[in-house]
């Protein structure tokens, strides 16, 4: 009875937002009626942004968007069935605003379609790319204590995160990175510039971060064996010799992609491909170590 009753409330819900998803699209098509004659001028108000929020109610975002969105249905009609399709969004049509023009709107709104807000950034960026401003580093103002006292505070509060990174892109390559760090991150990042200076005279924040991910990344790689520039051989391998080069190491995990078999196994592959008779000496020193550990 519970489970008919979830799936009937599901089906429910599921309708609520089709309506709500076509009554929003249907607000923001009279209201780029209401915006082409500026009848917004004839209640008093001087756009239609503030309209939408001192008349109709809405948060500044929401006011922000469907305003945003109304202009573009009344210089591009197109855009008004694309929405009503759910071909559009009007997020991603927001971040459209500023490179959409007569001759091109038909292809970039064509393009749009089925794309989220982010893929809509990037489409703008590439119609308009933005100037790449440079690196900025600036110390946030301090906050003013708390004039709450502090047994108001609950036991166990944990305090808030910091903001996560805020990416933007101002081209189709580039991308600009906002992010809060420690003043001891700052103070870490000066000595690291000053270590790289021979290598990276500009000091730019990209370019020294981008060595200590090299270093991060070539470590990790020979944890893995896969490093590109292997030691030489200092090794001659034997006719008996169990010795294995590191060069045939990196060349067996990349051929597995890192999934190698255990001992046992090996030796069980081993007798597949060259007989249980020569590799029967194998297989007893193998349960002789396991015996022993």
């Amino acid at each position: 009875m519970e489970s008919n009753s979830a799936r009937d409330l599901d089906r429910r819900l599921a309708e609520l937002v089709r309506s709500e998803r076509h009554l929003v699209v249907q607000f923001v098509v009279e209201l780029a009626g209401f915006a082409k004659r500026e009848l917004y001028r004839e209640l008093g108000y001087t756009s239609l942004f503030y309209y939408c929020v001192r008349q109709l109610g809405l948060s500044k975002s929401s006011a922000f968007r469907r305003s945003e969105v109304a202009r573009l249905i009344a210089r591009f009609p197109v855009i008004a069935d694309r929405l009503a399709e759910g071909r559009l969004s009007i997020r991603a049509l927001v971040e459209l605003r500023e490179v959409l023009t007569e001759q091109n709107h038909a292809e970039v709104v064509g393009r749009a379609e089925g794309k989220s807000q982010e893929e809509a950034q990037l489409l703008a960026v590439e119609y308009k790319p933005k100037p790449v401003p440079r690196d900025v580093v600036r110390a946030l103002p301090m906050l003013p204590a708390p004039l709450v006292a502090v047994a108001a505070v609950p036991a166990g509060t944990k305090t808030p995160p910091p903001p996560a990174e805020v990416v933007k892109p101002l081209t189709p390559e580039l991308r600009r990175l906002n992010v809060t760090v420690s003043a001891d991150f700052m103070a870490e990042l000066e000595q690291v510039r000053a270590a790289l200076s021979h290598k990276c005279p500009d000091g730019g924040f990209e370019q020294v971060v981008r060595e200590a991910f090299k270093l991060v990344l070539e470590r990790d790689r020979k944890r893995k064996a896969l490093t590109d520039r292997p030691r030489a051989q200092s090794h001659t391998p034997g006719a008996n010799d169990r010795y294995v080069p590191a060069a045939v190491k990196r060349a067996v995990w990349e051929r597995d992609q890192g999934r190698l078999p255990c001992k046992s196994h090996n030796l069980m592959k081993a007798e597949h491909h060259l007989g249980r008779n020569f590799m029967a000496k194998f297989r007893k020193d193998c349960l002789v170590e396991q015996d022993t550990s």
